[in-house]
């Protein structure tokens, strides 16, 4: 099924196009692939790791999704214009405001190639998420008051905040264990931000009209009060695609590939990837509420002018949702990589010689046979050698309690805890273990934290620089 995308995801030194995702968009798809889309995560319909690639379906519905829901959102909005009913109001409030963040969150859904989360999961926590998300934004508000004068700051951080602390807590969860999921669950929460507070404004905007006192004519507040509504929620509805939905998966997506099958740990907040994902979601979130009346009295009125114009044609808005759809398809890159790895990493056949039986805690052979030896070749450790043997481990890193591969403690980039080389479930794996400045194979391929890489004979790789190169050589390699 996904022949072209998954010779080349499945190769990690090569890269895959996104053109090899979307290719399945416009061809049509059985019932029997039908039903097993919408039957992904629940009950047996989750995959083991190793069947993951196989059984995962590239992205389709999101753009069906999306058609029907603008084909519905016009209708609902027509029909408002001319018959003014509450019933449809009502429609019209909620509608458009879901649909295009919703497209974007069926696409995450449909590429979290673990297939662990259903789309009933997905929804139900697009709803209690936002919900939450919303109720939190007003609690820090409290903590952190910030003045109206800076109001393109005094939204963005509580918002930003409140959404990172429900994705936190979703993401915990034993069951999500993936990148992609993290990027599903932070998209979900803002979803249901978004859609929440868009409604939230087009509610504001007819009320403020509809009962305008300076204008006596009820028909036209009534008229202007359509307008005003309409306009909002297209407006908004439209730009949506690239606001709540991206930020709130940026951040989701970089704790995903921090906790893997482990748990979520505080010292995740100083990771590198966390902080760059949500500074980046913060400055978008803030470039994007950032209007040309903050600048009045600041800059020359003509460059104010300038920006006015801009604004008016959303120009700012449309480049600052391309910077965010580039910085989230960076992050759901590494995550694509992190499936990938763990699924080659059950796939693969080459298993490393069997433990022997164990009795009482004691090897029945009463021999501790070497597995690898680790030979350090570069500037790092030069010329020392270590040996792995059968249930044990190789540590790297500058704390003397926790690493048995101890560098000096003043090596720049080497982290407490660095990588690990064990063996896992019958084979020998190289793990990074959320190094700060990383773990790489010599061909310069980044290790995606806490995910095992299968090892085999003469493989090279190095620790944060290529200085600090070792080399793996296998015991009784095949």
């Amino acid at each position: 099924m996904n022949t072209v995308f998954f010779d080349k995801a499945a190769d990690l030194s090569q890269n895959f196009s996104w053109k090899d995702i979307f290719s399945d968009v416009f061809k049509p798809h059985s019932k029997e692939q039908r039903s097993a889309l919408l039957t992904k995560g629940i009950g047996q319909n989750v995959p083991a790791p190793s069947r993951m690639l196989q059984e995962w379906q590239k992205p389709w519905l999101f753009f069906w999704v999306g058609i029907v829901g603008l084909v519905l959102s016009v209708i609902s909005i027509l029909s408002w214009k001319i018959f003014a009913g509450w019933g449809m109001g009502i429609v019209m409030f909620i509608l458009p405001a879901f649909v295009m963040p919703l497209t974007a969150l069926i696409f995450y859904w449909e590429m979290d190639i673990s297939g662990n989360t259903s789309i009933f999961d997905t929804l139900l926590m697009m709803i209690v998420g936002g919900i939450l998300a919303l109720a939190v934004t007003g609690i820090v508000h409290r903590i952190i008051p910030l003045p109206e004068t800076l109001a393109y700051i005094s939204g963005p951080l509580p918002e930003e905040i409140a959404k990172f602390i429900i994705v936190w807590l979703l993401l915990s969860r034993s069951k999500n264990n993936y990148g992609l999921q993290g990027i599903v669950i932070g998209g979900a929460v803002g979803v249901g931000f978004s859609a929440i507070e868009s409604a939230g404004y087009a509610w504001s905007n007819y009320d403020a009209m509809f009962y305008n006192e300076e204008i006596q004519d009820a028909a036209m507040r009534l008229q202007l009060a359509t307008e005003a509504t309409t306009q909002s929620l297209l407006i908004r509805g439209a730009l949506a695609i690239g606001g709540h939905v991206v930020w709130a998966a940026l951040y989701g997506g970089a704790l995903g590939l921090l906790k893997g099958k482990g748990k979520m740990q505080f010292k995740f907040l100083g990771d590198p990837l966390v902080l760059m994902t949500f500074t980046g979601a913060f400055l978008l979130h803030t470039f994007w509420n950032l209007s040309c009346v903050d600048f009045v009295g600041v800059l020359p009125d003509g460059m104010v002018m300038a920006m006015y114009r801009v604004e008016s044609l959303y120009i700012k808005h449309i480049i600052l949702i391309i910077l965010g759809w580039m910085f989230l398809l960076f992050i759901m890159r590494k995550c694509i990589r992190q499936a990938v790895a763990v699924s080659e990493f059950y796939t693969s056949s080459a298993a490393v010689m069997p433990q022997p039986k164990v009795q009482g805690g004691v090897h029945t052979d009463g021999v501790a046979k070497t597995l690898l030896t680790v030979s350090a070749t570069g500037k790092l450790n030069s010329g020392k050698m270590y040996k792995l043997t059968q249930e044990s481990s190789l540590v790297f890193g500058r704390d003397p309690a926790r690493a048995n591969v101890r560098v000096p403690s003043d090596t720049k980039g080497i982290s407490a805890v660095h990588c690990e080389i064990k063996v896992k479930e019958g084979f020998l794996v190289l793990i990074d273990r959320n190094s700060t400045y990383g773990t790489f194979f010599s061909n310069g391929q980044k290790l995606e934290p806490n995910v095992p890489y299968k090892l085999k004979d003469n493989v090279k790789f190095y620790l944060a620089a290529q200085d600090n190169q070792f080399v793996v050589h296998l015991e009784n390699h095949h």
